[in-house]
């Protein structure tokens, strides 16, 4: 949702959808199925948003959503587990493809022919769906046979799904991917270009290569852009050295200071520009910024997003040494737990 709409107004939205769909569904004795994929990627304020349709989901919706099963306590599985238990909903387990499943989707989805052998040993070790299209992407790009060799290979050099994707990625590709997974989705294309051609040589020109690469896709309705899949940026996010992080997060913060006078959206933008100094370590200007958007927030009645915002600039005063500053961070943030935790919904 765009930061300028506030969560009641897209709560609504959600419980208008889904009550119509319903009603429709209803009228032909039929339920109308509604899935949400990739749940564990949610923030807080989403599975805010999924606890509140759970509770109140109207006759004739039938929701599913899937979770990535994770290990740790700061798992999105994790956490998702605790809501499921607290709605009472069922949680079903779903193993990998057996083999030949494996082999009908590899001759359908790649033209692969595959053998027993190869299906098998691949149903042993990576039998979910994500990791198959990564393995036979990987395969695909290197002009290889599905051979058990080849496929043993290319599954035991990579350490997760993601990773075998990215290493079969032409290295500029990879760069594109390294250079833009700091960016939250949706890219505004004049920040893109910024990020990956310094010579300014155009916008259009950058989002062509990155259209054309298949890794990155256009938002409905034009509305920016962002990684195909997002296990990638995940991925790329994670692995990038400190010092990377730091540097393509200063880019970042240029790039949208550069170009705000062309992006729509400002909340938006204010709210990128306060992560990237922030992570940029500019806690000066990160301090003031999140301040002051974690204030807009807490107005909103968005109380997650605003206490991260507010607890940046807590960091933020802290590394600057600025004990009045701090005093009037620490007092937002008082005020913001006061007052969602006399919010019930």
């Amino acid at each position: 949702r765009a930061p300028e709409v506030g969560y009641d107004r897209v709560y609504q939205a959600f419980e208008e959808l889904l009550t119509e769909l319903g009603r429709e569904a209803s009228m032909v004795d039929r339920v109308a199925a509604v899935l949400v994929d990739d749940v564990h990627l949610a923030s807080d304020h989403d599975r805010r948003l999924l606890r509140d349709v759970v509770r109140n989901l109207p006759p004739g919706i039938l929701l599913v959503f899937t979770c990535r099963m994770e290990e740790g306590d700061g798992s999105g599985y994790a956490k998702m587990q605790e809501d499921i238990r607290d709605l009472g909903a069922e949680e079903v387990q779903l193993h990998g493809m057996r083999k030949d499943e494996i082999q009908e989707f590899g001759k359908k989805r790649f033209n692969l022919s595959i053998d027993g052998a190869t299906a098998a040993f691949l149903e042993e070790v990576s039998g979910n769906p994500f990791s198959l299209m990564a393995c036979f992407n990987a395969l695909h790009s290197r002009g290889l046979a599905p051979s058990r060799e080849n496929v043993a290979e290319i599954i035991g050099g990579a350490n997760d799904p993601a990773d075998l994707i990215y290493t079969a990625l032409p290295p500029l590709v990879r760069a594109w991917a390294e250079d833009l997974c700091v960016l939250n989705p949706p890219f505004p294309a004049p920040v893109m270009a910024c990020m990956l051609d310094p010579l300014e040589t155009g916008v259009a020109p950058v989002v062509d290569w990155l259209l054309e690469s298949g890794m990155f896709r256009r938002g409905q309705g034009g509305g920016g852009y962002a990684f195909a899949h997002p296990l990638l940026q995940e991925h790329c996010r994670d692995n990038l050295p400190e010092k990377t992080r730091v540097s393509l997060n200063a880019r970042a913060a240029d790039c949208f200071e550069r170009s705000m006078h062309r992006l729509p959206g400002r909340l938006h933008v204010l709210l990128s520009l306060a992560g990237h100094l922030f992570d940029a370590r500019e806690y000066g200007k990160a301090a003031d910024l999140n301040l002051e958007i974690g204030l807009r927030f807490h107005h909103r009645g968005d109380h997650d997003t605003a206490l991260i915002l507010t607890e940046r600039a807590i960091v933020s005063a802290e590394h600057l040494g600025d004990d009045a500053l701090l005093t009037v961070a620490e007092r937002q943030r008082d005020l913001i737990l006061q007052k969602a935790s006399g919010v019930d919904r």
